[in-house]
This record gives C-alpha cells, structure tokens and sequence, in this order.
C-alpha cells in the first residue's frame, strides 16, 4: 500500500541520516558504505528522496550536532566529486551524483531554515520584550502608586480618626465632671468646630496623598 510504501521510505532515509551521525575521526567515516545505501535507496525508488525527513532530522540537531553531521556529509561530497563525478558518462553513477548532491543541498537548505527561524523567534522575543516592558512598568508604578495611597489613607483615618475620638472624649468629659466649669453650649460649640476641623483635615490629607500617589 501507499502508507507502507512511504513507512519504507522513511525509514532508509532515516538510516542515511543517522549514518552521517556516526562521530568518528577524520579518516574513519566509510564515504562508499553510504554512497551505496544512497545507491540502493535510488534505485529502489526511482529518484524519490523524502526531504521532509531530511529537514526533521536537521531541526532536532544541536550545533555540535549538526557540525558532526555536516563534516561527514561533506567527506561524501569530496569522495562523490573525486570518485563519481568523473564517470559522468555512466547515467547511473551521473543521476547518483546528482542525488548526493540534492542531498548535500538540502540538509544545508534545512540548516538555514533552522537558523531563520531561531533568529526570528529571537527577534520577536526582543520586540515582544521592548513593547511590554514600559506597559508593565507602568501598570507596576500606577499599582504601586495606588497601594501606596491607600496604605497612606487608612493610616490617615486611623490617626484622625482615634485621634479625634480621644479629643472629642476630653472635652465632652467636662459635661460629666460634678461643677464642671464650662456651660454645656460653648462645649458643644467647640466640639462641633473640632469635628468640622477634623473632617477637613482628613479631606486635605487625602486629597494630596492622591495627588502624590498619581
């Protein structure tokens, strides 16, 4: 079947491409061993390379990696130009040729394309980054501004508040006091002017700890 077919595909040029993984020394690598599986591959299905394969084997690779797979892939190169390239006259070995060659294309297209596209993201982070940052600092400065403010505010009442309170409680404990000096109405006059001087200062005080907070 079709699926079958492609499975099989799949998994020769896998073998190719995990062949040019092999970390050896410079003279270790068998340039011919992979030569002839590429041979193999060809003519078993005539001319067909799968270069999505190829690509997502280059896209999982790290730079070492990739450095790895390269060198032995150019160790090809250099052996299919010296070995190869001459029997031109061979239809087989020319169409081989070409084929080692669209490989050796391909795997360098794919690279790029990894490379583009870290750069990419790199550059969209950079911009995401430089957009963001003076939005959030300043939605950061505008919320601290406010718990600053409201932190000054409740700190305010309390002070005002309790502070009034205890004021008001003085001089209305004149009232209760036996021969309390004082006649009730001046009291009561004062104590009224008092909270109205309270309110006022607690309206002052909020209002310019807003002011500071914006």
């Amino acid at each position: 079947s079709h699926n079958a077919l492609m499975d099989e595909m799949q998994t020769q040029v896998k073998e190719l491409c995990f062949m040019l993984d092999q970390n050896t020394s410079e003279d270790q690598f068998d340039c011919s061993a992979w030569v002839t599986c590429l041979e193999s591959y060809v003519i078993d299905y005539n001319n067909r390379l799968l270069y999505s394969v190829i690509s997502s084997h280059i896209f999982e690779k790290s730079a070492q990696e990739f450095d790895t797979f390269l060198g032995n892939l150019e160790k090809v190169m250099e052996h299919a130009t010296n070995e190869i390239r001459p029997l031109e006259d061979d239809q087989e070995k020319a169409r081989l040729y070409k084929m080692i060659v669209k490989f050796y294309d391909h795997v360098n297209l794919a690279n790029q394309q990894k490379l583009m596209f870290t750069n990419n993201r790199k550059e969209l982070q950079k911009q995401i980054a430089s957009e963001l940052e003076p939005k959030i600092s300043e939605a950061t400065k505008d919320m601290t501004s406010q718990l600053i403010g409201l932190v000054s505010i409740f700190t305010a009442l309390l002070f005002i508040i309790f502070g009034g309170i205890s004021s008001l409680n003085g001089i209305m404990s004149s009232l209760s006091t036996e021969g309390a000096p004082y006649p009730v109405l001046p009291v009561l006059i004062v104590a009224t002017a008092w909270a109205f001087c309270l309110m006022n200062l607690l309206f002052g005080f909020m209002y310019f700890v807003l002011r500071i907070a914006n």
